[in-house]
């Protein structure tokens, strides 16, 4: 059985179980779990999968697999919530780093009884010194084979490991836990550094990217200093057609694949690269992302994206947030997480991309999962996001979805709000809120509107929140006359 399987894992409640497996052809598999038996024979390629029903939240149990004379037992198993964690490097941060840390300390510390959310965690193990150094031939290897080595098994969270668990995830689990009452497991399958389409299936790839999966037009061939990282880490290899963990695909076969479809609720990940040379191929990899994980499973379950935040010097940013929102329109299964108001600008230099701040996006993501999957319809899932604009009289009026209780969230006036014509030369505009919307006042020097905008900058500091306290997205739209 895939890896993932172990001790103190967590199944998923409440959804039909297929927990598959690899044995001898004409073999016939046994499972045994939470009072229920499941039969099967293997098929000619040695491959099964047996399906349990739907199961309610409880544990813990034990789960056995018997095969001719071989057995696997699982101890310590509960029933709950099961969300996949993906992305890049921001999605492993731990708790240990972030400046909620010694709260979550005391926290533990008062709690009688240990909660029951398990976590499954995975650390990096790449050579110390990465990206500068070369990779041993060993690991070499193992990325010619799709594989790296550093998934942890199941761990429940307590204090003596409360500090490695990714925050973002865990903040996640430790709401979800608190309002449904079950346990709940994650699995962390980030990878530092990954691009998106790593995490695209390379079939779906050479089907609707080629050029990206050959390698034409792909990070290592547009970005220089991505392509000099990949060459320093594979300056030990022979071959001539080494994979690299960073490759289009590679975080799929080695990250998703391996999972071998283990039942999960849903997936939480973040966030997409900024360089200017893929912005382009941004809407055409975006949609295979959930395409390549919806055929491996089977089926189709809720990704929760974070968008990227704010840090200096990344003009691109405001685009690629922007991307990311016109790309979820419509969405039932897919939505966004805005989380830029976390990135805090420090006079010791905070590095934006991993953030102190890490409560607020895991719950921000709880929220969304919430809403969206368990319908607690009393919690407001997302911040104001954009509706419509229609000039009126020299006035702008911008309607939102999420619009209740809109305020500043600094008491201040509104900021970053700007218009421009047809030439999309934007100039800063007068904005206020009025009855839960924005009104714009068009200055003289631009007679004919076209575009508005919020947010466009790389550091924004907008101010625009709801009642909940859940900022704006970055948006550039047509306006409706």
């Amino acid at each position: 059985m895939a890896g993932i399987y172990s001790d103190h894992m967590v199944m998923q409640r409440d959804k039909v179980l297929k927990i598959r497996g690899h044995a001898s052809a004409g073999m016939h598999i046994v499972l045994f779990f939470a009072n229920h038996t499941a039969r099967t024979i293997t098929g000619s390629d040695g491959n099964w999968c047996c399906i349990f029903p739907a199961i309610p939240a409880g544990g813990p149990y034990l789960f056995v697999v018997k095969g001719g004379r071989h057995k696997l037992v699982f101890k310590d198993v509960y029933v709950g919530e099961v969300w996949l964690v993906s992305g890049l490097s921001l999605m492993m941060m731990g708790l240990t780093g972030c400046n909620s840390w010694e709260e979550e300390q005391e926290w533990w510390g008062s709690q009688k009884d240990e909660s029951r959310f398990i976590v499954r965690y995975c650390k990096k193990r790449l050579p110390k010194g990465w990206p500068d150094r070369s990779f041993p031939r060993a690991l070499c290897k193992l990325m010619g084979r799709f594989e790296i080595p550093f998934y942890d098994k199941w761990k429940k969270a307590n204090p003596a490991n409360l500090g490695e668990i990714p925050a973002y995830a865990y903040y996640f689990a430790k709401m979800l836990a608190s309002e449904l009452r079950v346990p709940v497991g994650v699995l962390c399958t980030a990878l530092p550094g990954c691009p998106m389409e790593g995490y695209i299936e390379r079939e779906l790839l050479m089907e609707k990217a080629p050029d990206i999966l050959s390698g034409t037009s792909n990070r290592f061939t547009l970005d220089t200093g991505a392509r000099g990282r990949r060459d320093r880490n594979l300056g030990n290899t022979d071959h001539k057609k080494q994979n690299y963990f960073l490759d289009p695909g590679f975080a799929f076969e080695s990250q998703i694949r391996s999972l071998d479809a283990f039942p999960v609720r849903g997936a939480i990940y973040g966030i997409f690269w900024s360089t200017k040379e893929f912005l382009p191929f941004f809407p055409l990899l975006f949609p295979l992302l959930p395409d390549s994980w919806y055929r491996l499973w089977r089926e189709k379950f809720p990704i929760y994206f974070l968008q990227p935040g704010r840090w200096n010097n990344a003009p691109l940013l405001p685009f690629y947030r922007d991307q990311l929102r016109v790309s979820l329109k419509g969405s039932d299964m897919c939505k966004m997480l805005v989380g830029y108001d976390t990135h805090i600008r420090t006079a010791e230099g905070e590095d934006y991309m991993h953030p102190l701040e890490r409560k607020t996006v895991g719950e921000r993501f709880a929220r969304l999962a919430l809403y969206y999957q368990y319908g607690k319809k009393e919690i407001v899932p997302e911040g104001p996001l954009y509706h419509e604009a229609v000039l009126r009289d020299n006035f702008i009026r911008i309607k939102f979805e999420w619009s209740e209780g809109l305020h500043t969230s600094d008491g201040q006036t509104l900021r970053e709000f700007e218009v421009s014509g047809e030439d999309e030369c934007f100039i800063p505009v007068n904005a206020w809120i009025e009855n839960d919307t924005v009104i714009i006042s068009c200055p003289e020097s631009l007679p004919l509107p076209v575009y508005v905008r919020h947010a466009w900058k790389d550091f924004t500091e907008a101010n625009l929140v709801n009642g909940a306290g859940l900022p704006a997205s970055t948006f550039v739209e047509r306006l409706n006359n």
